[in-house]
């Protein structure tokens, strides 16, 4: 039941403990360990929003205030329309929407029975006469959607609030939720090295392709380890491309490679073939540690060394 709290930490720490167990069987939810474990790897200011409306420029109006106010938007028409987004999406903090009352009403059973969204604050934009009777339908329900009748920026802003108290989201500090990235990071890492039946690492692939680019690097660095366990040519040239940034910090940088060679050590090539020249122009042109760990992950990926051992040499 935790898994399907509304607060973040909550989830996370279920799915943590489930993770921890090693079951080894599928239960009701194990489907959704990985994904929760997953939602913990973005950062606490990184927000999203369900943004549902009939027409476009409602979609529009809504997308810009949900915006404003810090969201990042996935617009539709309705929520089979956006499943997919949902999907690829690192977490749903809240749903908006501007429907008639007999449209919400179904939406709202929608969400309930969509374990991606499932308890998460509500607020929709309704009609006066719609507001009154959805009042009545929600008096006394443990999580009550927020209704408004207006929606500036400063109307949605409360209604948010106000829904989120009713379904007990709480929201977390940047040192909670780097630690509980971390934590998610370790147990995804763990549960690519038991392998199994029962938890699908690779469920987690997109959240941690986008942790690649976070601003804390152990949340990088970490990512990264837990892609370099997956068997397949994105996760590999995911890490390649952010090890071969030479924008990036040069200790991170190191880390990145050292998961590339891993990479390619579990699993041969996958780069491209501008990666495996970028990759051994930068055996060519650094020194150190740098030129070492990129002729390690030249050479885990099986291409030819010769080259690469005699600069190092030199």
């Amino acid at each position: 039941r935790a898994l399907y709290f509304p607060d973040r930490q909550v989830r996370v720490n279920a799915a943590l403990a489930l993770a921890n167990a090693r079951p080894k069987s599928s239960f009701v939810g194990s489907d959704r360990i990985v994904r929760v474990l997953s939602e913990a790897v973005r950062p606490a200011e990184s927000q999203f929003a369900v943004v549902i409306a009939p027409d476009q420029n409602m979609l529009n109006e809504l997308a810009t205030t949900v915006k404003e106010l810090g969201y990042t938007p996935i617009i539709g028409p309705t929520l089979a329309a956006i499943s997919d987004q949902i999907s690829a999406a690192p977490g749903v903090d809240v749903i908006v929407a501007r429907v008639s009352g007999t449209a919400f009403a179904d939406l709202y059973d929608q969400v309930n029975a969509d374990d991606r969204v499932a308890a998460l604050p509500v607020v929709a934009i309704v009609s006066q006469d719609d507001q009154i009777e959805l009042t009545r339908r929600f008096e006394g329900a443990s999580r009550r959607p927020a209704l408004l009748v207006t929606a500036t920026t400063g109307d949605v802003q409360n209604a948010i609030a106000e829904a989120s108290k009713s379904a007990s989201s709480v929201v977390m500090t940047a040192e909670q939720s780097t630690d509980l990235a971390l934590r998610a990071l370790d147990a995804l890492r763990d549960v690519s090295l038991a392998g199994g039946e029962v938890f699908r690492a690779t469920d987690a692939q997109p959240a941690l392709v986008r942790a690649l680019e976070d601003s804390r690097a152990e949340v990088v660095t970490k990512a990264a380890q837990v892609l370099a366990l997956l068997e397949n040519a994105e996760a590999q040239q995911a890490v390649a491309e952010v090890a071969l940034d030479a924008a990036k910090p040069q200790d991170l940088r190191i880390a990145l490679l050292g998961s590339l060679a891993t990479s390619g050590n579990n699993f041969g090539r996958h780069v491209t073939d501008a990666q495996a020249d970028k990759l051994l122009a930068l055996v060519k042109s650094s020194q150190g540690d740098l030129a070492l760990a990129a002729a390690r992950a030249y050479g885990a990926m099986a291409m030819p060394t010769a080259q690469a051992v005699e600069l190092l040499v030199k």
